[in-house]
């Protein structure tokens, strides 16, 4: 079985060709990293060899977001984290006296 995924991804499965008409399904996964917005069409196809054709069942595509804070997340925690740094500070100059 051919996969392929526009011109991000493309592979070959070599199951079930030219295997007899009992043999079990396998299963296989596999995982595709995209890294900037794309569009593509998700292809199967057969690879000939055989009279059986393709067969698929249970296919799933789960999509995972990378999580990336916000700017303003990244300045919050470094505002909190320079007003922790000043208040000890502080704090150990009364504790001097």
């Amino acid at each position: 079985m051919y996969l392929s995924l526009g011109d991000i991804y493309r592979t070959v499965h070599a199951t079930g060709v030219g295997f007899p008409l009992k043999t079990p399904f396998k299963s296989f996964s596999t995982t595709i990293h995209v890294t900037e917005r794309t569009r593509g069409n998700l292809v199967f196809s057969h690879l000939g060899g055989d009279t059986q054709g393709i067969y698929l069942d249970n296919v799933r595509l789960s999509v995972e977001k990378a999580v990336v804070p916000e700017p303003l997340t990244i300045l919050g925690a470094g505002t909190a984290i320079a007003f922790g740094a000043g208040f000890k500070r502080k704090l150990g100059k009364a504790n001097k006296k």
